[in-house]
């Protein structure tokens, strides 16, 4: 009676196994990750050979039997257990990576890669603390884009994130190891960096602001549909000041004066 039901039991194992086939061919398409995809193949693949070796075992038990297809069977399992045991494998890679892409766009700005506000207020504040804990000279660049509202309503919201992307790569370009870049909002950026001398603070933000006028222009991008210049506001940690908020505001209150004074400019004093 045993040995009588193994044909029917092998026959339904191998249906089960197609059905598995199917559903994973229909479900692959949702996957997001390249990781996940190959995980989900090895675990069809493994599915293929549970049911190629189930269907040999019919074949086995009711046809024909030979040393032969008993090999090729223990290869089969073989290759199912190997099958199983790498996509167990990438779905844990997967889930890792996952994890890394989560925690990236929980700190960066989804259209410029720089840093979002949230993340460059909870570094900025460790800087600052280590900053006076160590003795270091700290400055804050607060940069605005010129004319950016004019900008997009000339040329439309998508022209306007092209530059708002063309700018954040210069930043990143010009920027040392260091400094800690950031979307602030809008057309506004904000960085936080190490000075060693008070008379540099101004001339690295004039390099950075030059930086701007020389590579966002279409004759430098051709995506651009015209000049972008950018003013900065910049303000110096000092040992009277409370915190990141004090040297945002007094950042802020320099930017005003740039734009005040003519745009495109770099200013370290209020107006």
């Amino acid at each position: 009676m045993e040995h009588s039901l193994e044909p029917i039991v092998d026959t339904i194992n191998a249906l089960i196994a197609l059905v598995v086939l199917y559903l994973g061919f229909r479900i692959i398409n949702s996957m997001r990750f390249i990781l996940q995809k190959r995980s989900v193949y090895l675990f069809l693949a493994a599915a293929m050979f549970f049911a190629l070796q189930e269907t040999l075992a019919v074949i086995a038990s009711t046809v024909l039997q030979s040393e032969t297809l008993g090999i090729i069977r223990e290869i089969i399992e073989t290759a199912f257990i190997a099958c199983l045991a790498i996509a167990m494998y990438l779905i844990v890679k997967s889930e890792k990576q996952e994890i890394s892409i989560l925690h990236l766009s929980a700190e960066t700005d989804a259209l410029t890669k720089l840093y979002n506000i949230s993340y460059f207020r909870r570094a900025a504040l460790q800087q600052i603390k280590h900053a006076k804990e160590n003795n270091l000279s700290l400055a804050l660049f607060m940069c605005d884009i010129d004319d950016f509202k004019q900008y997009n309503d000339l040329f439309g919201h998508e022209a306007g994130n092209i530059a708002l992307k063309a700018v954040a790569q210069t930043f990143q370009e010009t920027a040392r190891a260091d400094d800690l870049w950031a979307r602030y909002g809008g057309e506004e950026f904000v960085s936080l960096l190490i000075i060693s001398r008070e008379d540099t603070i101004t001339t690295a933000a004039d390099r950075i602001r030059a930086s701007i006028e020389s590579k966002c222009a279409p004759n430098y991008n051709a995506s651009l549909q015209r000049q972008i210049t950018v003013s900065i506001g910049v303000a110096t940690l000092t040992p009277s000041m409370a915190g990141l908020e004090e040297l945002i505001e007094e950042a802020d209150k320099a930017l005003y004066c740039a734009k005040k004074s003519g745009k495109n400019r770099v200013s370290a004093t209020s107006c």
